[in-house]
C-alpha cells in the first residue's frame, strides 16, 4: 500500500468528521432518493461515511487503498469539496 493510498483513507476518515464536509455532501445527495433514511440528514461521521461510500460506489473505505480508480474518484470528490468551500 502506498503512502498516498494510506493518506487517502486517513483523509476520508478525518474529513467525514467535519460538519462543513457533511453540508457539502448534502448538496451532493439531495434529491437522489425517492425515499428518506436517517443517514440522509448527514448529522454524524457515520452518516458522512455512508454518503461517501454511496457516491464512490464502494462498500468499504478500504477500497480507496486497493483500487486506483476508486482512489481517483475520492481525490475528485475531495477536490470538489475544497473548491466548494472557497465559494462559501
Amino acid at each position: 500500500m502506498s503512502t498516498n493510498a494510506t493518506s487517502r483513507s486517513t483523509r476520508f476518515a478525518i474529513t467525514c468528521q467535519i460538519p462543513l464536509f457533511r453540508a457539502f455532501l448534502r448538496t451532493k445527495i439531495e434529491g437522489k432518493f425517492g425515499y428518506f433514511e436517517d443517514w440522509h440528514k448527514l448529522e454524524t461521521q457515520t452518516d458522512a461515511a455512508i454518503a461517501v461510500r454511496y457516491l464512490l460506489e464502494i462498500d468499504s473505505r478500504r477500497e480507496i487503498n486497493l483500487d486506483p480508480a476508486v482512489g481517483k474518484k475520492w481525490d475528485a470528490l475531495d477536490a470538489e469539496y475544497e473548491f466548494w468551500k472557497r465559494g462559501m
